[in-house]
């Protein structure tokens, strides 16, 4: 039985008090991308993580109003 999608779940909830979900960032950053205009893809989030040793940023996708899909490798 794979445990990942629940272990990953269990983390969104943990940092979803950290969230600042809604404030949008004066910061415009595209790498290697094409910049669109906001609101083009209303399913993609940028989570960003503060710790104590340095802070870190990733994209997600929305699964519904309570769970954020992101790579399991930035949450650990």
């Amino acid at each position: 039985m794979n445990v990942t999608p629940f272990l990953l779940f269990c983390f969104a909830q943990t940092f979803a008090k950290e969230c600042y979900c809604g404030i949008g960032s004066a910061i415009k950053r595209v790498i290697g991308g094409t910049e669109v205009s906001r609101g083009k893809y209303p399913w993609m989030v940028y989570l960003y993580l503060t710790k104590p040793d340095h802070d870190s940023f990733c994209g997600g996708a929305i699964i519904n109003n309570r769970y954020i899909l992101t790579a399991a490798h930035w949450i650990v």
